[in-house]
């Protein structure tokens, strides 16, 4: 069952000026723990706000201890949070188009690399496209941040 944990002697109030005395509030939920949120109530006699869930708690003692330390501006954040509920976006589970996966023939011819990249190991990926075709000029390396930081350390030469 729910509890008043604190009532606050110092007036919230929103931005249109509409004034409100806050308390908080408190109550074990399904796990046994207690969630603590704020109760607004207008001094005009208007709708009563409660914020979403600001705190959960291991008992009912830590719940008041946590109200008792509550100040103005936090409870101004609470008339916030109250007046403007956070959206929470839901989405269905994702559902497995298979019901396993593929079989291993299907692994013996990989898709190959298209012709104008060429991997070098030990000296990285050069490409051929933008090369004149039959010019019989080397294969140009994909500049890496490494070969840009070497270029910039290293003077010119014959073969830059």
């Amino acid at each position: 069952m729910a509890e008043v944990l604190a009532r606050f002697n110092d007036v919230v109030a929103d931005g249109e000026g509409r004034r409100y005395r806050a308390q908080a509030c408190g109550a074990p939920n399904a796990d046994g723990l207690w969630d603590g949120w704020i109760e607004f109530v207008p001094l005009d006699g208007g709708t009563v706000l409660r914020s979403p869930r600001e705190t959960t708690q291991p008992n009912g003692r830590d719940a008041a201890y946590w109200a008792s330390g509550l100040t103005a501006i936090y409870l101004e954040g609470a008339l916030d949070r109250a007046l403007n509920p956070p959206l929470r976006r839901t989405t269905a589970p994702a559902e497995p188009l298979f019901d396993g996966p593929a079989p291993t023939s299907a692994l013996k011819n990989p898709p190959l690399l298209p012709s104008h990249v060429i991997v070098k190991p030990g000296a990285g990926v050069s490409t051929t496209r933008g090369l004149a075709p039959n010019t019989g000029a080397a294969h140009q390396p994909i500049k890496t941040a490494s070969d840009i930081a070497h270029a910039r350390t290293k003077p010119a030469g014959p073969e830059d």
